[in-house]
This record gives structure tokens, sequence and C-alpha cells, in this order.
């Protein structure tokens, strides 16, 4: 078992923070820049801008602390500037008091929660029972370039979206598959793909 301390808490919000600007910066760099993707640091914080997908998790605020307090109104400004609206994620390990209270002095209120899931699964798989052979019911298969309708149809169904936009997260995503660092997967249960509900 992993307990979570504040330099794990820190390292995993890193990890987000990492993935993200990766994520931005290769669908920035599609000709045209067309989902319009901006970012920014403001010391240790990244906002992140997107004036095509205005969902919040591309246009967010990540790595904020009482150290960037000073950057408020910088980054409140940031937005207004594109007429956008971002949202603040804060990790408990920084969410002092101070920072909260300059949030809401400014306007902002906590509205939601975001959970970054971790585990040592090394334990886990020593706990089954050598009788068990999942690969007997579930492959894990990595993702290509042409698994792209595949990924964005799982894509759009595991989060939601409509599947009329399943287009616009190929497109996103595609650029993604073939980056070095990125692998995509996908569960076959029986040698079929995951079924919608």
């Amino acid at each position: 078992m992993i307990l979570l301390s504040q330099e794990l808490a820190s390292d995993l919000e890193q990890a987000e923070i990492d993935y993200m600007i990766d994520r931005m910066t290769a669908v920035q760099e599609r000709p045209g820049n067309p989902m319009g993707v901006e970012m920014r640091a403001f010391g240790g914080a990244t906002a992140f801008y997107s004036k095509a997908m205005p969902w919040p998790q591309f246009n967010t605020v990540k790595g904020l602390s009482a150290d960037e307090m000073d950057c408020l109104d910088d980054i409140i400004h940031f937005y207004k500037q594109r007429n956008g609206t971002g949202q603040f994620e804060i990790i408990p390990s920084k969410a002092s008091g101070e920072l909260l209270q300059a949030l809401h002095d400014k306007g902002w209120y906590a509205s939601g929660f975001h959970a970054t899931l971790f585990s040592d699964t090394s334990s886990v798989l020593a706990s089954l029972p050598a009788s068990f052979a999942p690969e007997d019911i579930i492959e894990v298969r990595q993702l290509s370039g042409e698994d792209i309708d595949l990924y964005a149809t799982l894509h759009c169904l595991g989060t939601g979206l409509p599947i009329s936009g399943k287009h616009h997260v190929a497109e996103n995503n595609i650029v993604l598959m073939e980056r070095p660092g990125w692998h995509f997967y996908a569960a076959f249960v029986q040698g079929s793909p995951p079924a919608p509900p």
C-alpha cells in the first residue's frame, strides 16, 4: 500500500500538468491551430485555453498555490482577454486559506472536485488466484492511427460527449497517437471492443 504524501501529491499534479502541456501543444501544432490553443505560465501555475474546445478540462489553471497569489489578476485577465472562462484546479496540499480567500474575494468559488487515482498494481496482481486467467476474457491492445474511429467512439461514450462530436475527438487525438511518449489502449472482451451501455 502506498500512502499519499505531500511529495507524491505534487508529483501526481506535475504529471497531470506535463500531460496537459504535451496534449495541448500537439493540438496547437495542428496546421493553423484550428482549436485556438494557448498556454501561459504564471509562476508555478499553467493556464490552458482553447477557443474551440470550451470544456473546462481545456480551459483550466493547474499548479496554483499561494506562491502565485500575486498572479491571480493576470490569470483572470488572461481568460477575460479571450472572452473565455477558466477554472482553477487546486490540490488540497496547496489549498491554503489565504489563497482560497483571495479567489473568493475575486468572485471565484469551489464548484466541483477532480480526482487523480493511482495505485501500486503489483499488490493487486499478486493477490489474484493462480487459476485466474484474465487474458482468456480480456485483451488489452495498443491502438494505432488506424483505430482512431474506435478510440473517438469510446472516448465520446466514456466521457459523455455527444457522438456527433466524434470527428473533433478524432482530429485532436490522432496527432497524439504518433507522438513520442503517447500510447492509447483499449480493452477487448472476448475479442470485441466494449459495447455502449
